[in-house]
């Protein structure tokens, strides 16, 4: 089975990182960003000792500051 990617971005919906209180910061970043339509979720992208979890053109990050994101975002 073939996974599409639809989204432009993807956030972290494991339950360490939604359980972990990470999530809601980053997505207020992600919204700045990108358009609501255009952000999924994944159940879990392995980046659960970090938290702070995106998935982004085909590889998972973690970023622990809003600038951290931007750096991610501007420069893949």
């Amino acid at each position: 089975m073939e996974f599409t990617f639809d989204k432009d971005i993807y956030i972290c919906n494991g339950s360490n990182c939604k359980f972990g209180g990470t999530q809601e910061a980053l997505k207020e970043w992600m919204l700045k960003e990108f358009e609501e339509q255009n952000i999924g979720k994944f159940n879990c992208i392995n980046r659960c000792h970090e938290n702070f979890a995106f998935f982004y053109k085909g590889k998972a990050y973690s970023a622990r500051t809003e600038k951290r994101f931007l750096e991610i975002i501007k420069t893949k």
